[in-house]
């Protein structure tokens, strides 16, 4: 492999970590507004008591419902 080709790898690598941290800041970000919202709305109030890994699941791979 030549030098080339290595430092084309350590970018694609580099340009991938760099869109999981800006996609892992969103989920913080959005959990965070969860977690400090007031609970206001009726339907919202089970959060706390949602499953985390079906959450996770759906930040993942978010429905249309909203």
């Amino acid at each position: 492999m030549s030098f080339t080709e290595k430092v084309d790898v350590l970018d694609l690598i580099i340009n991938i970590l760099q869109e999981h941290e800006q996609k892992l800041d969103e989920l913080v970000t959005r959990l965070e507004a969860l977690v400090l919202e007031p609970k206001k709305d009726p339907e919202r109030e089970s959060i706390g008591r949602e499953d985390p890994r079906r959450m996770a699941q759906e930040a993942r791979y978010p429905t249309e419902r909203r």
